[in-house]
């Protein structure tokens, strides 16, 4: 995680550096509106427009991780009480659900899961 910071550190290094040597006046045009203004202002306005875009899609994804594990550790526990009601395990199965780590997901379960979904 260490490695993502500096990687994106050195990337805004690199943006702020290109903006700030690029500052020279430009006219922005964009459908009826038209308006002059800084390179800079318009590199690091893309740059926080693309992050913010990339933060938000991040936050929707981790809210959807958090939802399916809420969901899935319900159904574990329903399926253990059960399990229990059958007399089928005299003890605690010793089956817990480590959340401090995150899920990693491949394509494979991935797919299994859109093809559920269907």
């Amino acid at each position: 995680m260490q490695i993502f910071w500096v990687l994106a550190l050195g990337f805004a290094i690199f943006v702020a550096t290109f903006a700030v040597q690029n500052a020279g006046a430009i006219t922005v045009r964009l459908l009826a509106w038209e308006w002059e203004t800084s390179a800079a202002v318009v590199v690091l306005g893309s740059a926080a427009a693309g992050a913010l875009v990339a933060g938000l899609l991040g936050t929707v994804r981790q809210v959807s991780l958090s939802l399916r594990l809420r969901n899935l550790q319900s159904r574990f526990s329903k399926l253990e009480k059960e399990l229990e009601k059958r007399g089928g395990v005299e003890q605690s199965s010793g089956l817990e659900l480590d959340v401090s780590e995150p899920i990693e997901s491949t394509n494979a379960d991935a797919e299994e899961e859109s093809e559920g979904l269907r």
